[in-house]
């Protein structure tokens, strides 16, 4: 994925970050769409760059416009999409939409608990049963939106998907 394009849409996933979303509490939680757009990005582009800069870029961004802690919210989806690229290239192909519904799912569950690890390292008293009881709902709401971008996303990046029997048609 060239950068301009990635660039695009990590400007409109951190503004809707930004404006909408914090309008939009579903029970206290709302999607995290830096997160979302680093995580499908480096999940459905070969290309691991992308999803890696740019996440950790506008999530540093975010934590100085709005987070009591620098660093956090940037270095947790950091190591989420890195986990995202080590799932991607060890066990799973990335052109299954159940693939990409494993990954949101285990993206979301590995950054909400590195981000409290991350907190309570750098000072911040924070119940971890609180981020518990609203985890539920962050998977569900970065599941459909992850979901949703993954499958607008691999149809733009996958012209004919690799079949599994294609060597024996050859």
């Amino acid at each position: 994925m060239k950068y301009r394009w990635a660039l695009l849409i990590f400007i409109a996933a951190f503004f809707l970050q930004v404006c909408v979303t914090g309008g939009f509490a579903v029970f206290g939680a709302s999607p995290n769409l830096i997160l979302c757009a680093s995580v499908i990005t480096a999940f459905s582009y070969q290309d691991d760059t992308a999803g890696i800069v740019l996440g950790g870029l506008f999530a540093l961004v975010y934590d100085f416009a709005f987070s009591q802690t620098a660093g956090v919210t940037a270095l947790a989806v950091v190591l989420s999409v890195l986990l995202c690229i080590v799932i991607r290239n060890t066990f799973l192909n990335s052109e299954s939409s159940l693939s990409a519904a494993i990954v949101s799912v285990v993206s979301v569950v590995f950054y909400y608990n590195i981000y409290w690890i991350l907190l309570r390292i750098s000072g911040v008293n924070t119940a971890y049963t609180a981020m518990l009881e609203k985890l539920p709902m962050y998977i569900i709401l970065n599941f459909i939106v992850m979901f949703i971008t993954y499958q607008i996303m691999i149809s733009r990046v996958v012209k004919h998907k690799t079949d599994r029997y294609r060597r024996w048609a050859d």
